[in-house]
């Protein structure tokens, strides 16, 4: 059974773990429940709600005068905008952990 990969980590739910090898070659555990690892599995739902929402745009498209009919963008920019809040959440905890690897 291969384990499923997001944005790099390694998810294995039966270990309720996340691993990554990093530029040291070092592998870095997480588990589900800590805040690095809470954020990466917000960013995955995120990611997947926004192509929900890609697929059900493309599904719906209507033209009338040139404009679309039926585009959530509202919903697709909000998505969006929480994508790249949680991103930085993340890329702000991975510095952090790095940190105290290298202690």
């Amino acid at each position: 059974m291969e384990l499923e990969v997001f944005d790099g980590w390694t998810i294995d739910r039966r270990l309720s773990q996340l691993r990554k090898i990093d530029e040291n070659d070092k592998i870095l555990f997480l588990d589900f429940d800590s805040d690095l690892g809470q954020a990466i599995f917000e960013k995955k739902i995120l990611t997947e709600q926004l192509e929900i929402l890609r697929q059900e745009n493309e599904l719906r498209k209507g033209k009338k005068d040139g404009k679309y009919l039926f585009v959530q963008d509202y919903e697709l920019d909000e998505t969006k905008s929480e994508i790249e809040i949680v991103n930085k959440v993340i890329e702000k905890l991975e510095r952090e952990l790095k940190w105290i690897i290298k202690k």
